[in-house]
């Protein structure tokens, strides 16, 4: 991380002594690349230290785009990230997302294309690319103001930008992402995209875990008090 920038605080929505679901902030990596910049990693690696174990283990489960906000599970010991990790590939994880796109979406229904890591980073083609992997999402429009919908989507595949990529390919970029033809991109401090709520089995209990993150504080000037008002009511009810 460089020295030059403070190294920020993450906060828990619900942690054990095996596993935390951290609050990642729009605009923070998930983990270190070659720019230097914060990123959950190694903020969480220096956060958890003690005398004790000046080492902790952090094992990052899944990911979240850089630009996007909301959970992230982070297991604590390699038997967790284990477990975890074996949901993940089973696909038994419940992640759940708000989206405020442009223009006036309607309905609900599936998304379904595939998804390719391309030599300009993660692209729609079809499904005889050699690099193709299936994306797959659920979603369901619920509200538009101001040539805005906010959007609830549920993902069944974790590809790489996969929401922000399928959305955009139907018409209904999500709001500030000028990467995937937003009409209007703000560098900082990220997309109206967010991992609100999270399902999966935790491994102390063995029993379900819902996890919840209210949409951040930079939303509030991207939408209108009635989507506001309705997209804390969704946080509210999962």
């Amino acid at each position: 991380m460089s020295s030059t920038e403070s190294t920020p605080l993450l906060r828990s929505a619900a942690e054990t002594d095996r596993w935390a679901a951290i609050e990642k902030p729009a605009g923070m990596l998930s983990q270190p690349d070659a720019t230097g910049k914060p990123n959950v990693f190694d903020i969480l690696k220096t956060q958890w230290a003690t005398d004790a174990d000046p080492d902790p283990f952090v094992g990052l489960v899944h990911r979240l785009d850089r630009p996007t906000s909301g959970i992230l599970l982070v297991a604590k010991t390699s038997d967790a990230a284990r477990q975890l990790s074996d949901q993940v590939q089973a696909r038994t994880m419940d992640k759940h997302y708000l989206a405020l796109v442009e223009g006036a979406m309607s309905g609900t229904g599936t998304m379904q294309d595939a998804i390719a890591n391309t030599a300009t980073g993660p692209q729609i083609v079809s499904p005889d690319h050699p690099d193709a992997k299936a994306a797959r999402l659920t979603y369901q429009a619920l509200r538009t103001d101001n040539d805005r919908t906010l959007v609830h989507l549920q993902l069944d595949t974790g590809r790489s930008h996969q929401i922000r990529l399928q959305c955009a390919q139907r018409g209904h970029p999500v709001v500030h992402d000028g990467r995937y033809g937003a009409s209007v991109r703000v560098r900082k401090p990220g997309i109206a995209l967010h991992h609100y709520g999270l399902g999966f089995e935790a491994p102390d209990s063995q029993r379900m875990q819902r996890v919840t993150m209210p949409v951040p504080p930079i939303w509030t000037p991207w939408m209108t008090d009635s989507l506001a008002a309705l997209a804390a009511r969704i946080v509210d009810q999962f």
